[in-house]
């Protein structure tokens, strides 16, 4: 999961059908989730793996450790990856 802290789709439609309205510079209201859950608890208490992905180079591994719960265990995982 991609977490960019908003619902990016939206703001980037109304910022493309109304690009000289009032929200265009500003932020769009109602886009932002803040704070943002902790969706990796929400994860965990489905007994998913779980794990927040801070940095890019954490990627790579976080990705193998997901797989390899999957593939063995055979339940589902969650990694929720930060971005801008």
């Amino acid at each position: 999961m991609l977490n960019n802290g908003g619902y990016g789709a939206v703001e980037k439609s109304v910022v493309e059908h109304y690009a000289e309205g009032h929200a265009a510079p500003n932020r769009v209201p109602l886009t932002r989730i803040e704070p943002s859950p902790d969706f990796t608890k929400i994860a965990a208490a489905s007994r998913a793996y779980a794990a927040r992905v801070d940095r890019a180079a954490d990627l790579p591994g976080a990705l193998q450790a997901a797989l390899t719960h999957v593939r063995e265990r055979r339940q589902q995982a969650l990694l929720e990856i930060i971005i801008a």
